[in-house]
C-alpha cells in the first residue's frame, strides 16, 4: 500500500493522483477514463508490476474510494487514514438508524463513511460510518445546522427526529466546543 499524505501538501498534486492509481491497479480495482493521466499512469504501472492483483477486502476498496472522492474535490487526506482505520470505526450496524450495514447491495442500509465537519478533511477524528441512506440526508449540514433541528425538535429531512437525535448525539464528540485545558 503506497499510503500517501495529502494532508502534507496539496491534496491536488500529481503525485497523489498516481499512488491513488497505483493502489488502484496493484488492488485490481477498475478506473475511468476521465481520471487525470497520473492516475492512470499509476494503475497501468501498478498492473504490469503485479499482474495478478493483490486481494482486497471491503475496507480496502472502501479507502481507494475515499481516496479518489478527496482527489477528484481537493480535500485533504490523512496517512492516518488506512484500511485498519476504517475497520475500527465501522461497526455492524449504523449508529443512527440502529439498522444493521449492508456490503454493496445498492441499498438505504449501504455502509457509507462520511466527514463529520465537512469544513474538515479525511482524517482521524473526522469520520463516522454511517448507512448511505443517513450520509444522503445529513449532506453538507453542519453540526450546528443539525444541533438547530434538534433544538427546534424538527427532523433533518429524510431523517426521523429520533435519527436526526441520534445523529447529534454522534456528532457531539468530534465538534462540540471544548473546554481550554489549563
Amino acid at each position: 500500500m503506497a499510503i500517501t499524505s495529502q494532508a502534507s501538501r496539496n491534496p491536488c498534486d500529481p503525485k497523489v493522483a498516481y499512488n491513488i492509481g497505483w493502489d488502484a491497479g496493484l488492488y485490481g480495482l477498475t478506473y475511468f477514463d476521465s481520471w487525470p493521466a497520473d492516475f492512470r499512469t499509476g494503475w497501468a504501472e501498478a498492473r504490469k508490476r503485479h499482474p495478478r492483483p493483490k486481494k482486497s477486502d471491503k475496507f480496502i476498496r472502501k479507502w481507494i474510494q475515499l481516496r479518489a472522492g478527496a482527489f477528484q474535490r481537493g480535500k485533504a487526506f490523512s496517512e492516518e487514514v488506512t484500511p485498519n482505520y476504517l475497520r475500527m470505526i465501522c461497526g455492524a450496524i449504523c449508529p443512527v438508524t440502529f439498522r444493521p450495514f449492508t456490503y454493496a447491495k445498492m441499498n438505504d442500509e449501504d455502509w457509507s463513511i462520511d466527514r463529520i465537519d465537512n469544513d474538515r478533511g479525511y482524517e482521524r477524528r473526522n469520520l463516522a460510518a454511517f448507512s448511505a441512506h443517513v450520509n444522503r440526508a445529513k449532506s453538507d449540514l453542519s453540526f450546528n445546522d443539525v444541533e438547530e433541528f434538534c433544538l427546534k425538535r424538527h427532523n433533518v429531512p429524510g431523517l426521523t427526529v429520533w435519527e436526526t437525535a441520534n445523529l447529534y448525539r454522534v456528532m457531539i464528540p468530534f465538534c462540540a466546543p471544548r473546554e481550554p485545558d489549563f
